[in-house]
């Protein structure tokens, strides 16, 4: 709640910023989509724990080290991507 409402105050009356990474609300580290995903989830999962047999990868104990292996796919292939797409540099 408490959360929400810092988030409330940064944005003000634009409730359409309250998705951006890099409000100050949220404090330092947390302005990349990874750690606001991160974020969000353990917010979600303090009132609706992870459970083995949860319907989804989210809803499991293993859903961190799951998006930690989507980050750094992510990240390499983002590395990998041609700087210019009509030259051989990847």
């Amino acid at each position: 709640q408490a959360w929400v409402a810092a988030m409330r105050d940064a944005v003000g009356s634009r409730d359409q910023d309250l998705h951006y990474t890099s409000t100050g609300a949220r404090g330092p580290g947390t302005t990349s989509a990874w750690a606001y995903m991160r974020e969000l989830l353990r917010a979600t999962h303090a009132t609706r724990p992870v459970d083995e047999a949860g319907d989804c990868w989210l809803e499991r104990p293993s859903w961190e080290a799951r998006l930690t292996t989507v980050e750094a796919v992510y990240a390499d292939r983002g590395a990998r991507y041609p700087k210019l797409p009509w030259e051989d540099d990847a």
